[in-house]
């Protein structure tokens, strides 16, 4: 009869082994958690790029981005001190730039017809 020593056997593990083990699992599970979140989010935020967007939800987001200028423009207004950094905070934050764009475009129609017809 031999005698093996066990804890030279390689199917017994310790507790520094095991709990190494757990944290590994453990961070495979969350990376994999966050990959799936960020995949999803960055779905999201494809399908909200203005190429993606029909004309509909276009003409939507714009009346929505004009009302928060307008709102925040007036809480502007009446603040005591002024930035100009913050002026121009309120026309680029988050995807105002491209309605803002597209609000200059038309008053630029508008006027155009304007001095045509005069």
């Amino acid at each position: 009869m031999e005698y093996n020593n066990i804890l030279k056997d390689n199917n017994f593990i310790n507790y520094d082994t095991y709990q190494k083990i757990m944290l590994t699992r453990q961070y495979n599970k969350l990376y994999r958690k966050s990959l799936e979140k960020y995949k999803d989010n960055l779905k999201i935020k494809e399908n909200k790029k203005i190429y993606n967007l029909s004309i509909y939800k276009i003409a939507e987001n714009f009346s929505n981005t004009m009302l928060v200028i307008i709102n925040e423009l007036t809480l502007y207004v009446h603040q005591d001190d002024k930035n100009i950094n913050q002026l121009m905070l309120i026309f680029t934050k988050n995807d105002r730039l491209i309605y803002v764009g597209i609000f200059m475009f038309l008053i630029a129609i508008i006027i155009y017809f304007i001095d045509v017809t005069n």
